[in-house]
């Protein structure tokens, strides 16, 4: 699985892969100073997961730049809901601004 994280407070996001998302989490947490958000999970292996690394903007090892583009790929490509940090999700007229197009 495909997973992809953030910090409560916003920033960068982790695109990365595990068999285990829930442990791979629990991991992350520990080792982290600041709560984690798991924004989403999606089938796929470690091609998938380095084809996502080379689409995005990477800014350290597996952390990506927050752009409108990487949360418009979340929200239509997983199987969880889009749950920005903010604590809201994206409207439908929001991800219609971000994707430029009628939904």
């Amino acid at each position: 699985m495909i997973y992809f994280v953030q910090a409560l407070t916003g920033g960068p996001i982790k695109i990365g892969f595990s068999d285990n998302v829930r442990r791979r989490m629990s991991e992350l947490r520990s080792a982290n100073g600041q709560h984690l958000v798991l924004l989403g999970v999606m089938d796929g292996g470690k091609s998938l997961e380095q084809h996502l690394h080379t689409k995005f903007k990477r800014l350290q090892g597996e952390w990506f730049d927050a752009t409108p583009e990487l949360f418009t790929f979340i929200s239509l490509n997983c199987e969880e809901e889009l749950r920005p940090p903010y604590g809201t999700e994206l409207t439908k007229e929001e991800l219609q601004e971000l994707r430029g197009d009628d939904l």
